[in-house]
């Protein structure tokens, strides 16, 4: 049976994304073990739904990050282009 370090790597990656998630899991503090619970857990309709949630809770913070910052630069804009007349 391979490892969770290889079943956790999907085969629709590119060569840099696998490199990437090899590099990550090689320097992971998890044991094999551990791994291998990680990624029962996630492939479980439990894991499933937690991952849908903490995706859609990373989403929206980042769309309320976006819109703040979009807020500030429509302020900072007048200002930025008064200061280069």
């Amino acid at each position: 049976m391979e490892g969770a370090r290889t079943a956790a790597r999907p085969d629709h990656l590119s060569t840099a994304e696998t490199r990437a998630l090899d590099n990550l899991l090689e320097r992971s503090s998890l044991s094999e073990q551990e791994l291998e619970q990680y990624v029962q857990f996630v492939e479980s309709e439990a894991g499933q739904w937690y991952m849908s949630v903490m995706n859609g809770t990373l989403l929206t913070a980042v769309d309320v990050a976006a819109e703040a910052t979009a807020a500030e630069l429509v302020t900072a804009m007048p200002q930025l282009v008064g200061d280069l007349r």
